[in-house]
């Protein structure tokens, strides 16, 4: 049992001391600040709800649009409509893919946007950017922008690249492949250049559609850019420019769906929230304190069985204690005194003003068989040994006898 205690006491310390480290390293270190995602949904570095709430001090609303960009409504889209497309690409610093998280479908729907008359916000590397004809790449060092107000950056945007696009193999070609060979961009304008003469954002439109700004490195407009540099000096007043009634932002692509599964839910709250990380401790602090108390260490501890007594069993427990007690002429009397109830349940009544002995001498007198009669003496006995230590167990034994003859007389008389 020892063992056992010390067992529980050493997991419930083991558990609070996770608890109170979990709580700590949340406090101090919380996973928002390392999320890399550019969403206005996140308030660390790399997030971008400084953005947003630059936007809506100016009147601007900002949407956060949690579905898929296939599934949203044109219904009533106009010119001043932005769609952000914020650092799906991974912020467009290097390699020189075009590619981000957009399906297809996504990809048709932006371009359905863009020909309504609306306008797109692309931050990075973007699959709609490269299909009107602008490729976010990176220059393999840091360079300086022409603005002193903008950071060093490595992206900078590639013009024209819908050329190559038309000489791969036509087997090969997608929908929105052949969807982009039928835009017809109109007029291209770098707003920015590093210091090599490199786009660095870019405003553009389609002939009789919409327009595009590609700001080519994304981290321009996270929120530790944003207030530890000037760059939202540059490319806010952008954005203002062109009088935007509302932006709705992509989140869905960052992962942040309004209709997650039961399981898909409560595992991003336990991930995400101190709360859910330390239950999550706790949980796994519960499985191996059950794994260690379910190992037997050492033999198995030997235990004192323990079963019912019998009747019997019981009277001679009471007989033993009571003479052990020095109280062996009450526990005969009481012996004697259960005989005479049990008899007088079958008729034998015991005359007033008669003594225990007295009764004894008659019962045997009335007794007819020779084991009645040899049963009733040895009780009497009982009551003339009194120095004798196992009288009470002896008077035990000889009321059971006593009952065993006399009851088939007395029944027998009864009847």
């Amino acid at each position: 049992m020892d063992q056992v205690k010390r067992t529980w006491v050493l997991l419930g310390a083991f558990t609070l001391v996770l608890f109170a480290v979990s709580l700590v390293s949340q406090r101090l270190s919380p996973r928002e600040l390392r999320d890399p995602r550019l969403s206005v949904h996140l308030s660390g570095p790399h997030g971008a709800a400084g953005l947003a709430d630059a936007l809506q001090r100016f009147g601007i609303p900002v949407v956060e649009w949690t579905r898929p960009i296939s599934r949203m409504s044109l219904e009533g889209v106009a010119a001043g409509d932005w769609l952000a497309l914020l650092g799906l690409g991974g912020g467009g610093g290097g390699g020189g893919g075009g590619g981000d998280a957009l399906r297809e479908g996504d990809v048709m729907a932006a371009l359905d946007w863009l020909e309504r008359g609306a306008a797109i916000v692309i931050a990075g590397r973007s699959r709609v950017a490269s299909c009107l004809g602008w490729r976010v790449v990176s220059t393999g060092r840091l360079v300086t922008m022409r603005d002193a107000r903008l950071p060093k950056s490595r992206a900078r945007i590639e013009w024209n690249t819908r050329k190559a696009r038309r000489t791969e193999d036509r087997e090969k070609r997608t929908a929105v492949d052949r969807r982009c060979d039928e835009l017809r961009m109109g007029k291209a304008d770098t707003i920015l250049q590093n210091d090599s003469g490199a786009p660095v954002v870019a405003l553009g439109s389609l002939e009789g559609g919409g327009r595009v700004l590609v700001i080519a490195d994304a981290s321009y407009l996270t929120n530790e850019t944003l207030r530890e540099t000037q760059a939202g000096e540059v490319l806010l007043p952008l954005l203002l420019a062109e009088r935007p009634t509302r932006l709705v932002v992509d989140e869905y692509d960052h992962g942040f769906g309004t209709h997650p599964s039961l399981f898909g839910a409560t595992w991003a709250w336990v991930w995400r929230t101190p709360a859910g990380w330390a239950m999550l401790h706790l949980s796994l602090a519960g499985l191996v304190g059950l794994v260690v108390i379910g190992i037997r260490f050492g033999p198995a501890l030997s235990v004192i069985e323990r079963r019912r007594r019998s009747s019997l069993e019981h009277l001679d427990a009471l007989a033993v204690g009571l003479e052990r007690a020095t109280a062996s002429e009450t526990a005969v009397e009481l012996i004697a005194g259960g005989l005479q109830r049990r008899l007088g349940r079958l008729g034998v009544r015991r005359r007033a003003n008669v003594g225990t002995r007295e009764w004894l001498d008659a019962l045997a007198l009335s007794a007819r068989t020779p084991r009645a009669k040899a049963a009733v003496g040895r009780l009497a006995e009982s009551f003339s040994n009194r120095g004798d230590q196992d009288r009470v167990l002896t008077a035990a034994h000889a009321v059971e006898d006593v009952w065993e003859a006399l009851r088939p007389e007395i029944s027998s008389k009864t009847s």
